[in-house]
């Protein structure tokens, strides 16, 4: 507990004394101009890509036994130079300046050989930082693995900021660092470093003051302060909080005698762990950058760990937050997991609500069901046949079909009703872009009308089959028609239909010439057609003369018996193919209704232009912004289909 702390001040501590002049040991070159190197800059970014990089710069092996301490404190409170008189007896290894800008940013190293020492100076609480959230994850990552900590504070009293900061770092450590440190040790090292729940850290307190007294009680004062304006969370990190208070002159250089003192005391105190090699520090700080990385928040804030450590994604729902670290689902890792207690509400533009058979429910299991056209191994043509009789359903992949929502003449329930399924209101999180378990639910319909329409589409785009349509259009038109195999182009405006094969052929009910749309576009009266207005050129409309004598009205008839039969079945069909359209559109696509134009270029949709949607998206686009095809799973779509320019060059 807090209270313990200041209990054995000199407990483990040896008879070294400050001038000890003992050799060091050979793994450590003395090397009388020491300097710092930058160990990770203010963006969390780790500036030696191995530990012999490291241990180059520092002029030591790998194998180096040290220990680890760090100074943190505001900016301008003088810690490069508390470091500098502390370590290295006012030697400028870290830099210190006069100007106005922090003269410390992100994290530097020094390797103190007579103390055997890795030594942190780390950038200021409080200074200039477009994001101080990351900078306080940043020190706080270096906290955790050091063994000793020294707080710098220049004021005339303690201040609140110093408590909540080591409270805060407190929590931090117990509750998100120590089990990723106890990974990061390599199994060889095991054995010789000793377990950090059996030692907390050592933090020193250096108080230097003005026009004030230090505190009368040292280390049990100080520790009854923190107990009391300080959340540590369960467990303290703190093995030992240690005050060394010093009032200094306004103008009179700073007296470090006495934290040198408690300094070494704590370094030779067997109260802390033993020194670790340099490679493990160096590991343990690569885990920690590793697991807590990303983007955070940069708005201000009173109590932070939880927020700076844990996942930051929010379901989009319900803006719950989810409980696990940062970076869980890397390598394979598992999903996002909402608090207990936090019930998520369905939105219809999420479509966040699945449904999970009831038999497999009772039995234990969880298997999620989907609205589909047709139950596996029926055929697409057959599925399609089989809903239009027998309505959709709902297939588990134990039970097998569970429902039809035409099974019967009359009666049919609602499946919840029916008691066949139960209904779940999920999580969406937001960087998700479908429900778990929803996937198919999504597109199961729709990717059966894809099938269907692939076929149709193939077949109906091939050569013979244009050709099978031409032979039978010439076999039942008028004998004053020009045949279709003979028309290559417009006969008024010389447009060429083997250069736009897309683009119809008409005939003009007069004089029987083949004519693009623009150039027929006109009604009138035909001898031989009856009281209705059919389709004539521009020539014929112009002209007051009936049609020409060799048209007969008999002549006519089969065609308008075909032209009638056609535009019967293309209505039923039309009818049809937007109701099971309309059924099996994903919730996440734009709806017909609402798209006048591409999404991508902006041109609006008419006869000759139309609607397609993107499957990672659901925009509507037009063909030439949607040519190209890939997989997306997120969607549930596992084979490659439709998507616009747009999410292909994201993706």
């Amino acid at each position: 507990t807090v209270a313990e702390m200041s209990s054995g001040l000199d407990t483990g501590m040896d008879s070294l004394s400050l001038n000890d002049t003992r050799p060091v040991e050979k793994d450590i070159a003395e090397h009388p101009a020491i300097e710092s190197t930058l160990l990770i800059n203010c963006d969390e970014e780790l500036q030696c890509s191995s530990a012999d990089e490291l241990c180059q710069r520092l002029n030591c092996r790998p194998d180096t036994p040290v220990k680890v301490v760090s100074i943190f404190g505001k900016t301008g409170d003088g810690k490069s130079h508390t470091l500098n008189h502390a370590f290295f007896d006012g030697r400028p290894v870290f830099a210190t300046s006069a100007r106005p800008e922090s003269c410390t940013v992100g994290v530097w190293a020094a390797l103190d050989s007579q103390s055997r020492a890795l030594v942190l100076d780390t950038e200021g609480l409080q200074g200039e930082t477009s994001n101080e959230n990351q900078r306080t994850r940043l020190l706080l990552k270096i906290l955790a693995i050091s063994d000793i900590i020294l707080y710098r504070i220049k004021a005339d009293r303690l201040q609140n900021d110093m408590f909540l900061f080591l409270g805060d770092a407190s929590r931090s450590y117990t509750e998100h660092f120590k089990d990723e440190l106890v990974k990061a040790i390599p199994k060889e090292d095991s054995g010789n470093i000793a377990p950090l729940s059996r030692f907390g850290l050592k933090a020193i307190v250096f108080h230097e003051t003005h026009h004030t007294e230090t505190l009368a009680g040292g280390d049990q004062d100080l520790c009854d302060r923190f107990e009391r304006l300080s959340s540590t969370g369960k467990s303290c990190a703190y093995a030992k909080l240690i005050y060394v208070g010093i009032r200094s002159s306004p103008g009179q250089p700073t007296n470090f005698e006495p934290l040198r003192k408690r300094l070494h005391r704590a370094l030779h105190s067997n109260e802390i762990r033993s020194p670790r090699p340099i490679r493990v520090i160096y590991g343990m700080l690569r885990a920690l950058n590793e697991k807590f990385s990303g983007q955070i928040s940069d708005l201000r804030r009173s109590v932070f760990p939880d927020e700076y450590f844990t996942c930051g994604s929010r379901c989009v729902c319900c803006q719950a937050k989810c409980t696990l670290s940062m970076n869980h689902g890397s390598a394979g890792g598992r999903g996002h997991l909402a608090p207990p207690d936090s019930n998520c509400r369905y939105t219809a533009e999420r479509d966040n609500k699945v449904f999970l058979c009831e038999t497999c429910y009772l039995r234990g299991q969880r298997n999620d069901v989907a609205y589909q056209l047709s139950g596996r191994g029926e055929s697409g043509l057959f599925g399609l046949a089989k809903y239009a009789w027998s309505g959709y359903v709902l297939e588990c992949p134990t039970c097998g079909v569970i429902y039809r929502s035409r099974q019967h003449w009359y009666g049919n329930e609602d499946p919840e009703r029916a008691k066949v399924v139960r209904s779940e209101v999920r999580h969406v999180w937001d960087d998700a872009d479908v429900v778990p378990g929803a996937e198919g639910s999504l597109n199961a319909a729709q990717r059966l009308l894809d099938g269907v329409n692939f076929a149709v589409s193939s077949v109906s785009a091939a050569l013979p089959t244009q050709v099978i349509t031409d032979y039978i259009s010439d076999s039942i038109a008028p004998s004053n028609w020009v045949p279709n195999s003979q028309i290559e182009k417009c006969h008024r405006c010389g447009m060429s239909f083997l250069e736009e094969p897309d683009m119809d052929k008409h005939h003009c009910r007069s004089c029987g010439q083949g004519f693009c749309h623009r150039c027929s576009n006109y009604r009138a009266h035909v001898s031989g057609y009856g009281s209705d207005k059919v389709r004539v050129c521009e020539t014929c409309y112009s002209s007051s003369g009936s049609a020409p004598a060799s048209v007969v009205a008999n002549d006519t008839k089969l065609r308008q018996y075909t032209e009638l039969l056609t535009s019967a079945c293309g209505s039923v069909y039309s009818s049809t193919a937007g109701a099971i359209k309309s059924f099996a559109r994903p919730s996440y696509w734009q709806r017909d209704d609402d798209i006048s134009q591409c999404s991508c270029c902006e041109k609006p949709f008419h006869s000759k232009r139309s609607i397609h949607h993107c499957r990672r998206c659901g925009m509507g686009v037009c063909d030439p912004c949607s040519p190209k095809r890939q997989p997306v799973p997120a969607r549930g779509w596992d084979i490659e289909v439709r998507v616009c320019n747009k999410c292909y060059q994201k993706a």
